[in-house]
């Protein structure tokens, strides 16, 4: 019964022993690549998929005022125009969501259902 308990080599070494390895070998996962701290705070910021649709409906259509309607058309256009009747639920509340960091409501459109007119802040101005 004693021979069943031979001792295991320990996992964890000495002190001594790990002062002697190369800086950053334990206390990093990416030893090898230090420019990863270097990357920007937020490196998708303003990149999101809704993002660059409302930006391509503004730049595509040319006119500095778009409504919602036309809007949608163009981040979900695939959604909009396919076989189902209503877009899966949340899909309007975030491009609304993105459609008040980005822009400022303008008005409401004199047509059918008053839409709201929205316009592209400009990239200068801090958005929310």
């Amino acid at each position: 019964m004693q021979g069943m308990h031979a001792t295991q080599p320990a996992l964890v070494q000495p002190a001594h022993e790990m002062a002697q390895l190369p800086f950053g070998h334990i206390m990093t996962k990416w030893p090898h690549h230090p420019n990863l701290r270097k990357k920007p705070h937020a490196p998708s910021k303003g990149r999101g998929p809704v993002q660059r649709a409302i930006r391509r409906a503004f730049m595509a259509s040319g006119a500095e005022v778009l409504n919602s309607t036309e809007i949608y058309d163009w981040a979900h256009g695939r959604r909009r125009f396919g076989r189902r009747k209503s877009m899966p639920f949340g899909v309007y509340s975030r491009t609304l969501r993105t459609l008040r960091a980005m822009c400022e409501p303008v008005g409401r459109a004199p047509t059918i259902g008053r839409p709201w007119l929205w316009r592209l802040r400009n990239s200068h101005e801090h958005t929310r």
